[in-house]
């Protein structure tokens, strides 16, 4: 039904679902082919439904109901459910059918899996990693040893370890840390571009061939960022947008979050353009927007010696969803994470994700697919943080393997519960 090659248009696979429904409200009461009401998404997930709620449309016909019946569940308008006794009969046998419908939860358990499997989650990790390497100010240069080939953390405009106030990405600097923002709300009432060139009126400098973070700063609470009918969606222009490419978005904190980007190395230093973000909630009904002009600056200097990108660099993070097979772990279902350096590639640190007290904590994520890829990406890279950094102090090979997994046990169990608690682990000790 929604196929856009069926549908003798040229449509997005969105454009198509919203001339039958809104992506918000999939949920639909119909009466002699009429929309009379709406139900939003989290009555799917109140059914243990999270990982297909943004996949199917469900109608609930009313056609065979007799008009007397019918008038206690619609309101004389014919626009909306009346909330009374009929309404919530209705509404909690839709519930059970949809929690009993054995092919509507095979669905739900195949894209449960499918998140489990990685997704973006793993890609995501390591742009997390690298952030982390960046925000604690961790250089090539600070540690003995750390020079791995491949690293591509780069010094960014207005990011939590910014190049100071014009993202020339220069030199070491203590790391940017903005004020909370005052009067936080439920629902926020402003959006704001808090880079420092965007705040003085002039263009946001992007490195050709890098990456580089939006700050945007609003008054809305952490918990804002949870709501499933949030959207955040970065529009460029001009002659560098082609150039811009979205990676990931850090979770709201304190009212301020950021959307990376990385840059083509193709694109033309000196070329202008525009990046624009719409942040919309309640099926769209609810917007603010904020934009501001970039330009792409001379790419970040590099090492003549070794051609390694100077700031921060960071291993590989590889996710182990199974322990049968080969696998680089000795501590059975209690493995957590293991370092691997490697003298002619990037160094990589592998986190077991079957690890028996964190598997079940996953398991229980039935909410939504991008909440699930949210505890694991953030888990695998703090985790992997933890690791390389211990990889790298001098008295490492002192510590006992068993003693050292029995530490990073404890460790991952205390971060994945607050990871759960909605807790920012970079807060953490």
């Amino acid at each position: 039904m929604v196929d856009p090659s069926q549908s003798g248009q040229d449509d997005t696979k969105r454009a198509v679902v919203n001339r039958f429904v809104d992506p918000a409200n999939p949920v639909v009461f119909t009466l002699s082919g009429q929309v009379h009401h709406e139900e939003n998404k989290r009555l799917l997930s109140s059914a243990d439904l999270g990982f297909i709620k943004d996949r199917v449309i469900v109608e609930v016909n009313f056609d065979q109901l007799d008009a007397t019946k019918r008038d206690h569940v619609f309101s004389s308008t014919r626009d909306r459910a009346m909330e009374g006794e009929e309404y919530k009969h209705v509404r909690q046998a839709l519930e059970d059918a949809l929690d009993a419908d054995p092919e509507l939860n095979a669905l739900d358990e195949y894209y449960h899996q499918k998140a489990r499997e990685g997704g973006d989650s793993a890609d995501q990790a390591n742009e997390d990693l690298a952030d982390l390497m960046n925000t604690f100010d961790i250089e090539s240069n600070d540690i003995a040893g750390l020079e791995v080939p491949g690293g591509n953390a780069v010094k960014t405009d207005g990011g939590e370890s910014g190049s100071g106030g014009d993202g020339d990405g220069g030199g070491p600097t203590d790391p940017y840390v903005p004020d909370p923002v005052d009067n936080l709300k439920p629902e926020p009432t402003w959006l704001e571009i808090a880079n420092p060139a965007a705040e003085r009126g002039g263009p946001v400098t992007v490195r050709q061939g890098g990456t580089f973070q939006l700050h945007l700063r609003l008054d809305a609470e952490n918990h804002f960022d949870e709501r499933d009918d949030v959207q955040w969606m970065p529009i460029s222009s001009g002659t560098a947008a082609h150039a811009l490419s979205r990676q990931n978005r850090r979770r709201l904190k304190n009212g301020h979050t950021y959307v990376v980007f990385s840059v083509d190395e193709s694109v033309s230093v000196g070329s202008t353009g525009k990046i624009e973000i719409q942040l919309a909630w309640n099926g769209g009904s609810d917007t603010l927007t904020a934009s501001t002009d970039v330009i792409v600056g001379e790419p970040i200097e590099q090492d003549s010696a070794d051609n390694v990108s100077s700031g921060a660099v960071s291993p590989e993070v590889i996710p182990y969803e199974d322990n049968t097979g080969d696998n680089p772990f000795n501590f059975g279902e209690e493995s957590v994470v293991r370092y691997i350096p490697r003298e002619d590639d990037r160094d990589q640190v592998y986190v077991a994700l079957f690890n028996e007290k964190i598997q079940p904590i996953l398991d229980n994520v039935t909410r939504s697919e991008n909440v699930l890829n949210r505890y694991t990406r953030e888990y695998m890279a703090h985790l992997a943080f933890e690791a390389t950094m211990e990889h790298y102090q001098e008295d490492d090979s002192e510590i006992d393997e068993e003693a050292r997994n029995r530490y990073h046990n404890r460790s991952a169990v205390t971060l994945m519960q607050a990871i759960a608690k909605n807790v920012d682990p970079s807060t953490l000790a």
